[in-house]
């Protein structure tokens, strides 16, 4: 797609837009953004582009003449009068469908006011499309030029990595985006989890909670909401749409049951169910186990120079999961040479995680590391160590002994 934005301030709008996705995604061709000085096709030795409104009142209004013959240039540059679009607050609300519309465009051209306006003469001529990005005022067209192009660009193909997420972000299908966290697991005293409306947890058998697989859906008192019924819609849903479980249909008599719908079969067995319950009374004691290990991998490794996450303090507080280090200076095949250094002494490490883009089936669709350089250099000297409550006392001081042993030969 290309776009042509005609403005007086050209390079407000090229640095607004030559950076983050929208830049990268013009580096790449998948879009071009140019901004024509609208100053360039006056006729006026001055470079005047503006005069005083007939009738009289506040302000000045840009001329026909300029804005036309910059209008103009781009039509004849591309062969086709393509929407030109002419930012004002008189014009309908732009919305994520209006920018679907625009997106189905091979050129867009933007039309930039300022001053109180432009020529109305001119507009009847040119413009197809009158937007508005709100009902305030602002100094001129290049904000909510910069807004569109923005929104627009991101439903092109290839410019967003994860084409999905342009399918799923706020106000597609006219829908805001849910809620979403990230680490810490507790943060200023509110963990995540228990402040949506609905949260999801896995319990697969990596987790700290583990019923080797399964999870587990919990929601809060919503007003309105009846949570006995909803808890039966999670049944339905869950197991085949039979309106009754498998206990239910023991009892004397009950053996009918109905299927109301040809729904799922994802319901946590009683065995794994029974794990749960016995893990829920001990979760307390395992998160203060992996925090007591936690304080001695820290103890010993920072001294060194080793970084390593910051758990716990007093803005935060992390669940635990993991034990990652970072080793600096060193190249993936020193991180390499550690890692095997490390089995050879009986202690097994692991790396989290391999960028995506690393892997074949995201480099089949496209993606590239080097266009991620953080990422990459968040893994490149990544070691997570053993973290787990089963290890002894004896065997955190054995990983401690042999990491703190090796590292050194590397620092």
């Amino acid at each position: 797609m290309n776009f042509y934005i005609m403005t007086l301030f050209p390079d407000m709008v090229m640095q607004g837009l030559n950076t983050s996705i929208i830049g990268r995604a013009a580096e790449k061709g998948l879009l071009t953004i140019k901004a024509v000085n609208i100053r360039d096709y006056t006729i006026n030795k001055h470079k005047k582009v503006d005069d005083y409104p007939y009738g009289g009142g506040a302000g000045m209004l840009m001329q026909a003449q300029p804005v036309y013959d910059a209008w103009r240039s781009i039509v004849d540059k591309i062969g086709t009068k393509p929407r030109t679009i002419y930012l004002t607050p008189q014009g309908p609300t732009f919305t994520q469908q209006a920018a679907k519309s625009f997106a189905k465009e091979e050129n867009l051209i933007f039309l930039c006011g300022h001053y109180e306006g432009i020529d109305e003469r001119v507009l009847e001529e040119i413009v197809t499309d009158y937007v508005s990005i709100g009902d305030y005022v602002l100094t001129g067209g290049e904000l909510p030029a910069m807004v569109m192009v923005d929104a627009i660009s991101r439903l092109i193909p290839g410019v967003l990595h994860n084409d999905v997420s342009a399918e799923f972000e706020s106000f597609q299908d006219d829908l805001l985006e849910y809620p979403q966290y990230s680490r810490p697991e507790e943060w200023h005293g509110k963990k995540v989890g228990s402040i949506a409306d609905f949260s999801n947890f896995s319990f697969h058998a990596v987790k700290n909670f583990t019923t080797a697989e399964g999870g587990a859906a919990t929601w809060k008192d919503i007003e309105g909401i009846d949570n006995e019924e909803l808890y039966h819609k999670y049944q339905l849903l869950s197991l085949h749409g039979q309106s009754k479980d498998a206990l239910a249909k023991t009892q004397l008599g009950a053996w009918e049951y109905d299927i109301v719908g040809p729904w799922y079969k994802c319901n946590m067995t009683d065995v794994v169910a029974g794990i749960g319950l016995a893990q829920m009374k001990r979760y307390k004691g395992l998160l203060a186990r992996r925090k007591e290990i936690i304080g001695k991998y820290d103890a010993a490794f920072k001294p060194l120079g080793i970084q390593v996450l910051d758990h716990y303090n007093k803005e935060h507080q992390s669940s635990g999961h993991l034990y990652i280090t970072r080793v600096p200076g060193i190249t993936l095949e020193q991180r390499h040479e550690i890692i095997v250094k490390m089995a050879e002494a009986g202690v097994a490490c692991n790396v989290h995680y391999k960028p995506l883009p690393m892997m074949t089936a995201y480099k089949d669709l496209g993606f590239d590391i080097k266009d991620y350089p953080n990422a990459y250099k968040q893994f490149e000297n990544e070691i997570t160590l053993p973290l787990h409550t089963k290890l002894t006392d004896e065997e955190v001081d054995y990983v401690i002994e042999q990491y703190c042993k090796i590292v050194k030969e590397y620092l």
